[in-house]
């Protein structure tokens, strides 16, 4: 956190939780502990207690949002074209959550007037003898009201991304407390999956909250994975683990550097069959 050097990076073949132990015993010897950010593993907070009693443990909050957006993934619904989308309210109460402890009011407030202007439409088409009470298949309208919301969507991330100081802005513990509260009063009107989850931060509390307490902190073990919004694949995050691919991937940025690689002509089956290298180690990118 004070020198942003990473102090060791290190894979292991045995998984056991003493093997981690031991690790982390030699590898932190000489310094002060006071915290640790982890993922959502049950295991960690007892490991590092066993460990280090004193130091407190922040779950990362980019697992927990993968979490609850997981947790939405059985209320999706079929549009007309037979895709599997999100409904608004469920959308809707989605951003609700993840508005816990980033700031995501803006999504919210939108999609609220899109539901209004939902339950107008349908109020209107009552009378008409349009209206179907338990539809599984995603109106057009709705499926309007949803494309205008990821079209703002997309242009929020845009202009946040363009002002780092402005993205993911992070909700003190007064307001992430009020998000709560209001989520617990309503919290029969979410999904049964959605009602586990908002009881379990409530459970777990203390491992979510230490970055407000503590501006040094930071809220995800993965500052990368987080303003992206998406997590990197097991392939990529481990595409450069072993010394052969890391040396091959060296070599080509080497060649790259010294402005080789535009110079360099290759016969047809040459061109091939290094294709067929780089495709062997990288993969589909």
């Amino acid at each position: 956190a004070v020198t942003k050097n990473i102090i060791f990076d290190e894979i292991v073949e045995d998984k056991r939780i003493e093997t981690l132990k031991d690790k982390l015993n030699i590898k932190l010897l000489p310094y002060k502990k006071e915290v640790f950010i982890v993922d959502l593993a049950m295991g960690y907070p007892q490991m590092l207690k066993d460990l280090f009693p004193n130091v407190k443990v922040q779950w990362c909050l980019f697992h927990l949002n993968k979490l609850v957006v997981k947790d939405f993934e059985n209320e999706k619904k079929l549009n007309r074209y037979g895709k599997k989308v999100l409904p608004l309210q469920q959308t809707y109460n989605l951003y609700r959550l993840l508005n816990l402890f980033f700031e995501h009011s803006v999504e919210c407030s939108f999609l609220e007037r899109q539901l209004k202007r939902l339950t107008e439409r349908r109020e209107m088409l009552k009378g008409c003898g349009c209206y179907e009470g338990e539809m599984k298949i995603i109106s057009d309208y709705e499926m309007s009201l949803l494309f205008e919301f990821f079209e703002f969507r997309k242009g929020l991330k845009k202009y946040r991304r363009k002002h780092p100081h402005k993205y993911l802005i992070r909700k003190d513990k007064s307001e992430t407390l009020g998000v709560l509260e209001k989520l617990k009063e309503e919290i029969g009107l979410f999904p049964k999956q959605v009602q586990k989850r908002i009881k379990s931060i409530m459970a777990n509390w203390d491992k979510l909250t230490v970055f407000q307490d503590n501006p040094l902190v930071p809220p995800t073990n993965n500052n990368i994975e987080q303003y992206y919004s998406a997590t990197l694949q097991q392939t990529e995050k481990k595409r450069f683990r072993c010394n052969e691919s890391l040396s091959l991937k060296l070599k080509l940025v080497r060649e790259k550097w010294n402005g080789n690689i535009g110079n360099l002509r290759f016969p047809f089956m040459n061109f091939l069959q290094l294709f067929a290298k780089i495709f062997c180690f990288f993969g589909n990118t």
